[in-house]
């Protein structure tokens, strides 16, 4: 892109899990070391604490085992990172990191707004089109299933009430688009 890694300011993860946060880090000299050296790394505090902890690593259920080490604690060690904690808030008076739990346990979607108009960052929040319409069906990556299903009903209403860009992640297409409210739920068209 043209951009050298050492230029990077800001780095956000919405969530921890390994193809969100895996690329925070490059191995040099066989060892993990962040990828941009200057930025700051801006995470969900309760994905760290959750992801930091044994006892995750050995839950079935947790998609990231193992990106912990080599993917957050050299930002943690290197002193690179700003946390976002649970109830979520302005961070360089632009971006408003929203609660979004239950893809995982901390996912924090992000909205940034300017002249007049808003677009939301949503992580995983949804993964498919398919969820837009059907907002009760969960991934195999979704940590936990009811706290997902609020977390896709509340941010559909939210971006159809105030006519919102959503960005999704794992959309096929442009990922970007609108949804807007039907008789019986809700609709997504691609910009």
């Amino acid at each position: 892109m043209g951009v050298d890694p050492d230029e990077v300011d800001f780095v956000f993860n919405t969530h921890l899990h390994v193809d969100h946060s895996g690329w925070n880090t490059c191995l040099e000299n066989g060892k993990w070391v962040p990828t941009f050296p200057n930025a700051r790394y801006v995470f969900p505090r309760a994905e760290c604490e959750y992801y930091a902890s044994p006892a995750s690593h050995n839950d079935a259920n947790t998609p990231s085992s193992g990106v912990y080490e080599d993917s957050i604690a050299p930002v943690l060690d290197a002193g690179l990172v700003d946390f976002i904690e649970p109830t979520g808030g302005r961070y360089l008076d632009l971006f408003d990191f929203i609660p979004t739990s239950g893809h995982s346990i901390g996912h924090m979607s992000i909205a940034v707004t300017s002249g007049g108009e808003t677009a939301v960052f949503g992580g995983d929040i949804l993964h498919s089109p398919v969820q837009v319409r059907y907002p009760d069906l969960n991934t195999v990556f979704c940590e936990f299933h009811d706290q997902a299903q609020a977390s896709r009903y509340q941010m559909l209403t939210r971006l159809a009430e105030i006519r919102a860009l959503y960005l999704a992640t794992h959309f096929p297409a442009s990922s970007a688009g609108y949804v807007a409210r039907t008789q019986d739920g809700f609709s997504w068209t691609y910009i």
